[in-house]
């Protein structure tokens, strides 16, 4: 009875040591991924953004966020702000949750008829 008391209980200590270094290790994996790279900020949508919201709603509005990404992994045209020279633009199309915001998506507002 006692063996199998300690067998359980060292099971459970055994447990609880590795669910705590897999929780360490994902929890560094950012830090990790951004190791002797440069970091850039850019701007990911949080939510769905609809074709037609201006640069102001979405600055105003907190619809997007910033994160940290390798340098050598951000396309071109990436943004890391919504400027205010952004205001009177909208996104042409719409932008989906996790999306990059890159500066190609704004245009003029147009009225579409039909």
């Amino acid at each position: 009875m006692t063996r199998r008391i300690l067998a359980v209980l060292l099971a459970v200590v055994l447990a609880v040591i590795g669910a705590v270094s897999v929780l360490l290790y994902v929890n560094t994996a950012d830090s990790r991924a951004l190791a002797g790279k440069k970091a850039v900020t850019v701007l990911v949508a949080k939510e769905r953004i609809p074709a037609g919201t201006s640069g102001e709603a979405i600055r105003d509005s907190g619809l997007v966020e910033k994160v940290q990404m390798p340098a050598e992994t951000v396309p071109v045209g990436v943004m890391g702000a919504v400027g205010q020279e952004l205001d009177e633009l909208v996104v042409t199309s719409d932008l989906q949750t996790s999306q990059l915001l890159l500066r190609g998506m704004f245009g003029e507002r147009v009225k579409s008829t039909g």
